[in-house]
Formats: structure tokens, sequence, C-alpha cells
């Protein structure tokens, strides 16, 4: 038992952590952290709440850093260290149960009655049974005994706890049911079940307890996650029953019940949890849906309720509106998979048939127009506007989502039924010039959802007149009709591209197309519009420009750029930034170079001026990185596209420095950026600049960031190594530093993780492959990587490649190219008989998985090079190896052929092309680009492979090797050779 004076000293540490003076909180948060070593620490907070000490705040204080305690030194198999604090030491068994221990007392405490308090200990029993469920067997007894008691105060703290278990204990199985968690709901479930029964009777009475609602709500919470893993069919049946029936009649007392009231608020709650159990319930068997008949009149009551509850009633009655409305989302989303059962489509087609044109045109009229709060909160302001697609944090913003998606569906799987009348009245909103603005909006919101489904049943005059009716409206007074106006215009343009059809409609296809993509760039044009709305236009302009044929588009470009220069230069707003130089990338890569090259000056200038502003701390402090990213992806893009250029190389280079330089604060944000710049400034360079060699001291520290960066850092590195001997000469100690420290750090994220994995393949294959290159153009210094290609193949040997195939040919093609190169280097890597023999097994097993034939021949010379001197182990595979030289191509006249020849250095040049610009190495296309020229032919006039026959080879070393084994030897040796292998080797 802790004292009394640790328990008053804890309670001045906790007040000072409230304390206003940042000082003072920070040094006893110092303290606080510093008690978690004593052994008295979890006894003095559980004395805190349970005496009561210092008042409901250092209470609530004391419950918290208990969990947090729980959270950061309570250590599980594959968790992983709190970044925190840099010492971090684990808790031992003895602590974990005393602090098990403490929690059940927390939860049986007097003292702890405050709803936060109970909330925080529910929370803390939840995190340590997500740790430790199995192992905790006091606590289902106390749980069943606690939510059993008469006093209501004792089974809230109870049931409270429970739902933090279920919350708990179902994320921790990561949404797939696990042992632990399906015994919870098998024990509890029940009981829970039983319950719910008796709380939905008491909360759909005429006059509820209010305690009944929330232990209502909170077994319907419980359901929600327990139906996961609840195997019992009857139980579960049982509890969905009684659900549906129960939220029938609470439904129907709801429509009865005035909105705004204690009552109807009560009832939105429990509704709205026993409709999200439900359909959870459903998402997670829907065969059982179906099959009992359970689906139909869940969805009568959410499409009747829909239809029926005022809209946007209060916060409480949107959320219980957003879950219905799931409801029919989910059902809508397994209706469309042609594999459902009829009982979910039958239940479907029975409430379209009974109620569906009401309900959609609530969903119209209602849930997808402009809400007054909408108007209200209305600013020019681009980062509201450009999140808005992405804010899931409020219901009543939710609610519009979900009824986009449920009108759509709608739209999709029945269109005949309902397109018609739903045209028809769309068609009369947009007509009448009396109409509403809000519903205005919604119709056009409507138009836009459905530009698929719609225009399907419709003849090409109404097409053509609802799009003159558009573009009209998109010079409407209101700002939101008008702004809904250009979006269904972009939305349109790329659903309904025009087709073919006669020739007088034809020609009115290009009329209202033109007409509506230069009413587009006119209004990004115009510097009196809106922010919001020229935003708006260019997000609908990007909605066509990749399916636009260019020869449309280029008349358009004066006015576009003018427009989204503007833009750019006078918004301070980032998002919008981001956005005006997003969309000039893909202008700019779909028009081409010759169309963009009048317009570049200017925005290269203005892409400078803007790269000066966001180097201020300032800017950094008020908003991080995001426009830097964009504009270094932008001039990356530029400089793919044009080539060098020389009046802003040194600036260029100097981005390139900053976004890489790990003495940068913000490097970390930026690098992926910089490297894709730094490597497109590298493969258009004509040679390596003052600048660029300048910028090379950046790139071993670029290699400390993380893992994520060091395919794009050996993709740069790469580009300054098949430069030339001068670099290689002046640097090759630095470069096979930083190969070294790559292999070394990468092997091991691979494990479990697909994009880890790829990227570890394709980070450590460009370290070979730079590895090989250094072997071809500067063979002199071979024995300056024998390290590196020793650290490759012993990773081989281990199995520290990984499972990953195409990393274990590289490395072995680099060991290959070493031995060819130098073989006194590469002997002295392969000098025991044991690895040699280690080394030529496995090229023979991966020989087969080869997909580079240039690589297959590159083996075939290592293994007959490494013959001699005679190693008896490998004379035992020398059919093998022959074979694998036969494999190689070689023709009968002694020379590699032309045909091979040509593949191979097809196949140099598809890896230099992966390297330089991503493509894939299975890739077909033939062309290799004028840039690439240069550094290929280098490669190719050097690379041995290519410029050596095989046979020639070959007859030097086995020439060597008849020197070497003496005659007789040599003879017997031969006569083993497989009789099929002799007339292609001569022999």
């Amino acid at each position: 038992m802790a004292g009394d004076a640790e328990a008053q000293q804890m309670v001045q540490v906790l007040l000072s952590c409230m304390s206003p003076d940042s000082a003072v909180q920070k040094a006893a948060e110092a303290q606080l952290v510093g008690a978690k070593r004593a052994q008295w620490f979890v006894a003095v907070l559980a004395q805190v709440v349970t005496e009561g000490r210092g008042g409901v705040a250092c209470q609530h204080l004391a419950v918290i850093a208990l969990k947090n305690f729980v959270d950061a030194h309570w250590k599980v198999r594959g968790s992983f260290a709190s970044r925190r604090e840099p010492t971090v030491f684990q808790m031992t068994p003895e602590q974990h149960q005393e602090v098990r221990a403490t929690a059940l007392a927390l939860l049986q405490s007097p003292a702890v009655q405050e709803r936060a308090i109970v909330r925080e200990v529910g929370h803390l029993v939840g995190r340590i049974a997500r740790k430790s469920l199995e192992d905790w067997g006091e606590l289902l007894p106390a749980i069943a005994a606690g939510i059993g008691s008469d006093d209501p105060h004792t089974r809230l703290k109870f049931f409270t706890a429970l739902h933090h278990v279920f919350y708990e204990a179902y994320h921790a199985s990561k949404g797939v049911p696990r042992a632990p968690f399906n015994k919870l709901c098998s024990a509890v479930a029940p009981a829970i079940v039983g319950m719910a029964d008796q709380y939905n009777t008491e909360a759909a009475a005429a006059t509820p307890n209010p305690a009944a609602t929330a232990f209502c709500c909170l077994c319907h919470k419980i359901m929600t996650r327990a139906l996961r893993g609840l195997h019992d069919p009857d139980v579960v049946q049982r509890y969905i029953r009684s659900t549906i029936a129960f939220l029938g009649s609470a439904v129907e007392q709801r429509l009865q019940v005035p909105q705004d009231t204690p009552r109807a608020e009560s009832l939105d709650k429990v509704i709205k949890k026993a409709m999200k159990a439900l359909t959870y319930a459903y998402i997670h068997d829907k065969a059982t849906w179906t099959k009992e008949g359970y689906l139909l009149p869940l969805l009568q009551l959410a499409t009747e309720t829909v239809a029926s509850v005022p809209p946007y009633a209060g916060r409480v009655a949107s959320s219980f509106i957003l879950q219905c409305l799931t409801v029919v989302k989910e059902v809508l989303t397994v209706a469309s998979d042609n594999r459902v059962g009829e009982g979910t489509t039958n239940a479907l087609n029975t409430v379209l048939a009974k109620n569906a044109q009401e309900f959609t045109e609530r969903l119209l009229v209602h849930y997808l127009a402009v809400q007054q709060a909408e108007v209200d909160m209305w600013t020019d302001d681009p980062e509201a506007f450009v999140g808005e697609d992405n804010e899931d944090g409020e219901d009543d913003l939710n609610i519009k989502e979900v009824a986009s998606n449920v009108f759509v569906g709608l739209l999709d799987y029945s269109p005949d039924t309902l397109v018609p009348p739903l045209a028809a009245k769309i068609d009369a909103m947009l007509k009448n010039p009396h109409t509403p603005a809000p519903q205005l909006e919604s119709a056009l919101h409507a138009v836009g959802l459905g530009c698929y489904s719609i225009p399907m049943v419709l003849d090409e005059a109404t097409k053509l007149a609802w799009l003159e009716m558009v573009v009209q409206l998109c010079s409407h007074a209101d700002k939101f009709a008008r702004r809904r106006a250009i979006w269904v215009v972009g939305q349109w343009l790329y659903e309904i591209p025009p087709t073919e059809v006669d020739e007088e409609t034809a020609k009115r296809h290009t009329v209202h197309y033109g007409t509506a993509y230069t009413l587009l760039v006119n209004v990004m044009a115009n510097v009196e519009s809106d922010v919001v709305i020229r935003l708006t236009a260019l997000k609908a302009f990007q909605h066509f420009v990749e399916c636009l044929d260019v020869e449309l588009l280029l008349p358009l470009l004066r006015g576009y750029f003018t427009g989204v220069m503007d833009v750019l230069s006078k918004c301070r707003n980032v998002n919008l930034k981001a956005e005006c130089l997003e969309s000039i990338a893909l202008v700019i890569t779909t028009v081409g170079a010759e169309a963009f090259m009048p317009y570049a000056e200017h925005f290269i200038y203005m892409v400078q001026h803007l790269w000066q502003e966001e180097l201020k701390p300032s800017a950094r402090e008020e908003h991080g990185c995001i426009v830097m990213k964009k504009v270094l992806g932008t001039m990356g893009n530029i400089v793919n596209l044009l080539g060098h250029l020389p009046g802003i190389h040194g600036f260029l280079c100097g981005m390139v420095r900053h976004s890489c330089d790990p003495s940068n604060p913000d490097h970390q944000d930026v690098i992926e950026g910089g490297l894709a710049l730094w490597h497109a400034l590298l493969i258009t360079a004509p040679s390596l600049t003052t600048e660029l060699q300048a910028s090379f001291e950046v790139l071993p520290r670029a290699l400390e960031i993380d893992f994520a960066s060091f395919d794009g850092a050996l993709r740069v590195l790469h580009q300054y190594v098949v430069s030339g001997e001068a670099f290689l000469s002046a640097h090759g100690g630095t470069v096979v530093q930083c190969l070294s420290k790559v292999i070394a750090s990468v092997g091991g994220n691979a494990e479990g993780d697909d994009f880890a994995e790829s990227l570890t393949q394709k980070t450590l294959c460009t370290a070979a492959q730079i590895v090989e290159d250094m072997l071809v153009l500067l063979p002199n210094h071979a024995a300056q990587l024998v390290p590196v290609v020793g650290q490759m193949l012993a990773d081989v040997e281990k199995g520290d490649a990984g499972t990953l195939l195409p990393v274990q040919v590289a490395y072995l093609g680099a060991v290959c190219r070493l031995v060819v190169t130098d073989k006194a280097a590469g002997m002295q890597l392969l000098a025991s008989p044991e690895r040699l023999h280690h080394f030529v097994a496995n090229g023979l097993d991966l020989s087969d998985s080869m997909n580079r034939r240039d690589h297959i021949k590159l083996m075939a010379m290592a293994f007959t090079a490494v013959l001699t001197p005679p190693v008896q182990p490998l004379l035992e595979q020398f059919n093998m190896i022959l074979q694998l030289v036969v494999t190689a191509h070689v023709e009968e006249d002694g020379e590699a052929s032309a045909e091979f020849g040509k593949t191979c250095a097809h196949l140099r040049t598809r890896v230099m092309r992966y390297l330089d610009e991503g493509y894939a190495l299975d890739d077909d296309d033939d062309t290799t680009g004028k840039k690439l020229a240069p550094r290929v032919q280098q490669l190719l006039q050097r690379d041995p492979v290519l410029c050596v026959g095989m046979h020639q080879w070959l007859s030097q070393q086995l020439a060597a090797l008849h020197t070497a084994v003496g005659t007789d030897a040599y003879q017997q040796l031969l006569a083993t050779v497989d009789p099929l292998n002799r007339t292609p080797l001569r022999l």
C-alpha cells in the first residue's frame, strides 16, 4: 500500500499538470514520467481516485495517467516502442497483475461517480483487455455480476467497461474474428441480448426511464461488434427479430413525437444504435438475412423513415437519418452483385415498388440540396471547398455524401423505373425561372450524379437541351447554383463525350461542347469571379482534359493559362495553390512541349517566385510543405517535358539540394519530389554540369533519411555512375559506401508488407545494377567493389535477400559480373571451395527463373571462368555448367548469334530505361529515347557480355582448364560431356 506522503505528492503533480503556466505544466509532466518507475506508482494513482483526493479533475487525470502508463509500457509481441519517451521500460508480470486488480477495484469503487471518470475507467479496462484478455480470468465474472446489479450506477459502470472491452478486443483482432474475441462474444452476448429485450421495451415506453435509454444504447453498441464473433445462430436471430420489432414500434412513435423535444432526441439515439447494429449484422451475414426474411422489414423501416421524418431536424435526427440511408446503401451494393440471391433482389424490388419514387424525390429535394447552414457559412475560402469532398467528421456533412451514393445506386439499379419521373421533375425545376436557388442547386446536383444513368434514357435532343440549360445556369446569380452548374458541365463532358450521331446533331454537339469548354476557361480567366467559382471551373476543366482531343484543347490554352496563373499569383491559400499546380502539370503533360512553350517562361518565373516565398520560415510554420511538394513535382514534369533548361539549371539544382538535405527541417516532407526533380535534371543534362557535381555531396546524407527514399536516391546515384569514368574515379569510394549502407539497411524491411516488399525489390535490384555498371565502366577498380559484392553474396547465402527471387538473381548477377570483369577479385571473394560450390549451385538453380538472357550469358561466362583453378566439386557439375553455356545461344560457328546479341543489347537498354523513367522490365516497347542513347551506347560498347562471343570465351576458359589439370585429366573430363552438348560447343 502506498503511503500518504506519496499520494499527496502525486496530487500536487497532477494539479500542476493542469496549471495554466506552461513551465509549471512541463515540469510536472516530467515528474510524472519519472514516477512511472516507482513501485508505488499504480497504487498511488488508484488511491487518488478511490479517496477522491484533489477533486474530480484530479481523479480524472489520475485515471488517464494510469491508462497512458498501460499504453506505453505494457508491451505485447509485435508492438512498437513508444516514441514519446527515449528510455522505454516494460512492465513486469507482477505489474500486469497489479494493474488488472486496480482496474477492477476502480470499477467497484463508490468514489467513481462522475460520467467522465466512469468513461475513462471503462477505457482503461478495455485497453488492458486488449493486451491480456485471455489472462484476465477475473474480468468476465466481475462484469457479469456488475451488469446484473440492482444499482443503476454500478450497472452503468460495468456496461461502459464492457463496451470498451468489446471495442478494444474487436480492433485487436483487426476485424477478423479470433479465438479470444469469439470466446468473449459467446460468453457475454446471450446475456446482452436478453437485457436488450428488456431495455428495448423500457426505451420504447411512453414515459421511458433515461437510464433505460442509456442502457439500451450500450446494449446495441456492444452487439454491433459482438455479432461479428458470435456463432450461435439462435442467439443472433433472436436479437435480430427482437430488434426489428423494437424498431418498428420505436419508429412509429418517433413519427408522432414533435421535433426538438427530449423524447424525440431519446428515440433518435436508440433507433440509430439499433439500426447500426442491424446494418453490421446484415453486412456480416447477408445470406441469413435474405433467407429468414429480415431484410424487407428493415428496408421498409429505413425508406419510410427517410421519406417521413423532417430532414435535418437536429444533430441526432440527422445522425439517425444517416444510418437509415446507410442501410439502403449497403443493400444496393449487394443487390448490384449478380451473385446475390433472390431474397435481396426481391426485398429491394418490393420496397422500390412501394415508395421508391417518394424516397428518391426526398433525396433530391432535401438531402442533395444546399442547406441553410452551408449558405450561412459560405466564404470565399478555397480551403473549405477543396476539403469538402474529404470531410468525414460531421454527420450532417456525411449525410449528403451517403445520400449521393444512395441516389446513384438507385438510378443504376432501376433506371427504367426511376429515371423518367425523376427526369421530368428535374426538367421542370431547371426550366422554371422561379425555382428557389437551393432546389435548383439540388436538381443540378442530381444531374451531375446521374450523368451516366439519366442520359441513357434521354434522347439526343433532350441531352443537348439540358446541356444548354446547364451552360446558361453557369451564369446564375446564386453562387451555389452557379458553382454546381460548373461542376455539372465537367461531369457531363467527362461521362458523355460526343458520340457518333447524324451530321446535324454532330454540328450541334460541336457547338455546345465547344461552348462548354470555352465557358469553363472564361470563368477561370475572369478575375472578377469568386475564387471558389474559379476553382470549381478549374476542377471541372480537369475532368475532360485527359479524354479531350488535343486539337480541341489547343485553342483554349491561352485562356486557361491566363486564368490559372492569375489565380496562382493572387491566392494565399495553400490548397488552392496546390490544385493549380496539379492542374498545370496535368495539362502540360497532355498538350506536349510545343504547345506549352509560349507560356513556359512566364510560368517558370512564377514558380521560382513561389518557391522563394515557400522557403520563408513563416510559410512553413503556417501550412507546412504542401506547396513545395507540388512545385517540385511540377518542375520535374516540366524538365522531363522540355529537357535541359540552362537558364534556370542552377536554380533547380538549388531546389534539389534544399529538398534532399537532411539538415533542412522540412526534408522528410519534400525529399520524394526533390529526388524526382534531381533525376530529371540528370537524365536531361547534356553532361554532368558543375551544379550537378556540387549537388552530389548531398546524396550520401539523403540516404540517411528513411527506407522509403532509398529507391529514388539510388536511381539518382545510378545516373551519376553512368555519367562516365571521370565521376567514378573521383567519387567511387563514396558510391561504394552508399551501396553498402543501402544493402545493409534495406533487406529486413520486406517481411509481411507488400508495399515494403515491392520497394525493397526495386531498391536492391537497382543497387545490383549500379555495381554491374561500375564494373563495366571502371574494370580496373573492381577490387574496390569486393566488400559490397561480398555483402550481396552473404545475403543470398543467409537468405536475407528474402524470398524475393528477382533480388537473388540480381545479386548473383553482380557476383558473376565481378568474376567476369576481374577474376582475381572474384576469386578473392569465392576463396573457399564451399563458398564457390554454393555460388555455382545457387546460380544453376536460379537460371531457369531468369527473364534476362544477358544475365544467363553472364552467369555462363562466370561459371566457366571459375573452373580454373580446378575445384573438384565444380568439376562434378561440369555438364550442368556446359548446359548453361548452350542455353546462352552459342552458334556452331563459334560466335554469339546476332539475334542473341541484339536481344541482350535491347534488354540492357530497357534496364536503363527502367532506371531512368520507371518503365517495367517486361515492357514490349522497343523505343529507347534519344536522351538515353549516349549512356546506353557507352555501356554496350564496353560490356563483355555483348562484345565477346560465348564460344571465344569458352575456348579461352577450357584452354586454361586444360593447362591447369593436364591432358589426361582434361580428356577424361571431356569424355563425361553429354553428347547433346558436344555439337553446339564444338567439342
